[in-house]
């Protein structure tokens, strides 16, 4: 059976469960959403000894179904005071499946500064060790010395020094499939920074010399039901641009729809979306030794990742993607793939949210502080953070806290969390996503760009509504499951096979009805915690500058009138 593993971080206690059967159906998301509303206090301080933190795998884990190895982390958010869960690709799901760990929990806080590793080793034993030498080391270096202690084919989940200083734009760095660099970040949320006040610099898993066996009520059936959905998925990926390019093809259709943000979201139509384009993406990993269709977790058939080399031909960074791109290059008007992969890897070693971080910058270029383009004075400000200067301890608060303190007109937030690589006014069903998501500003809530674009025009009001709660509904399953960027691989097709696994899985009657329901219950369960916390209607709104000032690429507003925005968020 599944264990729960639960690590008291003031009292150094290790106590191991089986899951409770409430739980047996619940993975990712969903068991975050449950776990949360269960046992943190919707009121208690994010950055308090009652939050806690949960690493989970999803509900396929340690099965061959295809991209079914992300590792979500939830808790009550520090950046938004939301529920949150933010989920990452690599090694470690896989792991901590392989021991036979559905969750792992971090609870308390230390009394006295006392920071520990979490350790489990090759027999599964779960233990605390001082954190030692690792403590101050960026997260690229606690894993070359993770390796050295422990071995190549350990996974590390780990918080750079950014988790340290207990900001809220801190990440949790994930090792990546094949070469083990930390580059896959649970970035949103702030997480990074709860897991700094529990004072866990690390999780570091060896290989199980036993691979944990999940039960299977009928095997035959599984079988059959995964190869379906993995020959659909492989069969997918031979065709999406995600997975032949990366998730900078998006970069083909943001730009010249007006989608792609530029300088803060002034609603200007990028000049050099090209310079950003999937063609030189392409061209610069052809020419310097780079690499595509990398599978961030084992047994991906996807593989929408990458390997980034600079122009000297060594490596530079890896996963550079689209949302980084999006923020960190065209909306600070730095149009050029380089410096936004040298972004990047700052980002990664330091641990803090790529997004965030873009959209602070951009916050900051706005007003004056730095000039648009600065790449530099860009890479200036970040050193800032982590040397904990009094402005980059501001922007370790995040993008609002910053645009307050500088008197911003624009400041791109929902919930204190930065939107993403949308622009809402000429995708409003990323408008209406941003809003009624129940975790801030986060478009994986339900990830609509590029739905029908060749019959649905993504500036007109109309449908948008309906593409937004559909996808919100499928979202919060696939989050519990499988990798989100597989969905597109997969087509309606592929997806209408999912609730047949978990079917022959668990011996029970499962359909498209109760994977929507499903669905419904999770997000309602996260609505009904933010409610508990102190979050209203008045919370799930756009900032009003989307509303305000017209989108100089499409003439565009975000023209949905509030009563619309309330009409839809009762059936979401």
């Amino acid at each position: 059976m599944w264990k729960s593993v639960r690590v008291n971080t003031r009292t150094c206690s290790v106590a191991r469960e089986d899951i409770k059967d409430d739980y047996k159906l619940l993975g990712g998301r969903s068991l975050i959403a449950q776990f949360v509303m269960d046992e943190v206090d919707p009121r208690c301080d994010p950055l308090g000894r009652d939050n806690k933190m949960v690493f989970c795998t999803g509900i396929f884990a340690g099965t061959s179904v295809s991209t079914a190895h992300r590792l979500s982390v939830g808790a009550k958010s520090p950046l938004t005071g939301t529920i949150k869960e933010s989920n990452a690709g690599g090694t470690g799901a896989t792991y901590l499946a392989n021991h036979g760990i559905r969750m792992l929990v971090l609870e308390d806080m230390p009394e006295t500064d006392d920071w520990k590793i979490v350790r489990i080793d090759a027999n599964s034993e779960v233990s605390l060790i001082p954190a030692g030498d690792y403590l101050g080391l960026d997260n690229y270096a606690v894993v070359d010395k993770a390796k050295a202690e422990y071995g190549d084919n350990v996974s590390v989940i780990s918080i750079g020094k950014s988790g340290e200083m207990q900001y809220k734009n801190a990440g949790i760095a994930v090792t990546e499939f094949g070469k083990g660099h930390p580059c896959r970040l649970a970035a949103r949320g702030g997480l990074g920074g709860l897991m700094g006040t529990k004072q866990v610099k690390a999780i570091i898993m060896e290989q199980a010399a036993q691979k944990y066996k999940p039960e299977i009520a009928d095997p035959d059936a599984f079988k059959e039901k995964v190869l379906l959905v993995n020959k659909a998925m492989a069969e997918g990926a031979n065709t999406s641009p995600l997975a032949q390019i990366g998730t900078n093809s998006i970069t083909a259709a943001s730009g010249p729809q007006g989608v792609l943000p530029v300088k803060n979201f002034n609603g200007e139509l990028s000049k050099n979306y090209e310079a950003l384009s999937p063609t030189t993406f392409m061209e610069n990993l052809a020419s310097r030794g780079g690499k595509n269709r990398v599978g961030c977790q084992a047994g991906c058939l996807v593989k929408c990742s990458n390997i980034y080399h600079g122009k000297d031909g060594k490596y530079l960074t890896a996963s550079l993607e689209y949302e980084t791109i999006a923020l960190c290059g065209a909306n600070l008007d730095i149009n050029d793939l380089d410096r936004v992969a040298e972004i990047d890897r700052f980002c990664d070693e330091f641990g803090v949210d790529t997004i965030e971080v873009g959209a602070t910058l951009g916050v900051i270029m706005d007003t004056g502080k730095i000039a648009w383009g600065d790449a530099d004075a860009a890479m200036d400000l970040l050193k800032e953070m982590e040397e904990g200067t009094e402005f980059g301890r501001l922007m370790g608060e995040g993008t609002e806290a910053v645009g307050n303190y500088l008197g911003a007109k624009r400041i791109p937030t929902v919930k204190k969390q930065a939107i993403a690589g949308y622009d809402p006014r000429n995708c409003k069903s990323l408008g209406i996503t941003y809003a009624m998501s129940t975790q801030g500003a986060d478009h994986t809530f339900s990830s609509s760009f590029g739905a029908a674009p060749s019959i649905i025009d993504n500036s007109n009001k109309f449908f948008q509504p309906y593409i937004a709660q559909l996808l919100a509904n499928l979202t919060a399953f696939v989050d519990s499951s499988i990798c989100l960027i597989a969905v597109g691989a997969l087509g309606l097709p592929g997806i209408e096979l999912l609730p047949g696994v978990l079917a022959a899985m668990h011996g029970i009657e499962f359909t498209m009805e109760d994977l929507a329901a499903y669905s419904a219950k999770v997000i309602l369960t996260e609505r009904a915690y933010n409610k508990a916390a102190g979050f209203t209607v008045e919370d799930d709104k756009l900032p009003q500058f989307f509303s305000d000032e017209v989108s100089k690429a499409t003439g565009a507003v975000f023209d949905l009138t509030e009563e619309e925005m309330q009409a839809i968020l009762k059936f979401v």
